[in-house]
């Protein structure tokens, strides 16, 4: 199976669906931890969904002023005063069956986190932000409309410290 590296950019035959080799996860790895790092050279890491997710996560640590954990450590991404929360961020998707358009957020795996903080992007640029609790967060994941039974969980637009 020929994929293409987001990190080298590459076309090696391969049975990973991102990096191409070993060496290529350790160094998107640490450009993540790092994001200043001597060969954080590549684009298109930074344009992948690990990349993208990154950016928002230190996004969302900012505007919380919540702790940002270590990639890969508990499947949680932010530590706000010992509540876990793991950072979800969709832009707007339309479709014939949905022409206003819906945002979905994946759970993944079982996370142990307290709260899912849902980012809805619109030409990305923030267009609502929610703040889900784990009880009620589905177990496959999450459709939000312009008008949903989520919206209970908003948070508003000036949250935050900065």
């Amino acid at each position: 199976m020929n994929n293409k590296c987001i990190f080298c950019g590459e076309n090696k035959p391969t049975n990973r669906p991102k990096f191409c080799s070993p060496k290529c996860v350790k160094r998107a790895w640490y450009c993540r931890r790092h994001p200043n790092c001597f060969f954080n050279n590549s684009k298109k890491f930074w344009e992948s969904e690990t990349g993208m997710g990154y950016e928002w996560e230190l996004w969302a640590s900012k505007k919380l002023g919540a702790t940002h954990l270590p990639f890969n450590k508990s499947g949680c991404d932010l530590d706000l005063n010992g509540l876990k929360l793991d950072v979800k961020v969709c832009n707007l998707y339309k479709s014939k069956r949905s022409p206003s358009g819906q945002w979905v957020f994946n759970r993944g795996k079982t996370k142990p986190c307290d709260f899912f903080f849902c980012i809805c992007l619109e030409n990305d640029k923030v267009n609502k932000v929610l703040s889900i609790p784990n009880k009620n967060f589905p177990k496959r994941g999450a459709t939000i409309g312009r008008v949903s039974k989520y919206d209970v969980f908003i948070i508003p637009p000036n949250f935050g410290s900065a």
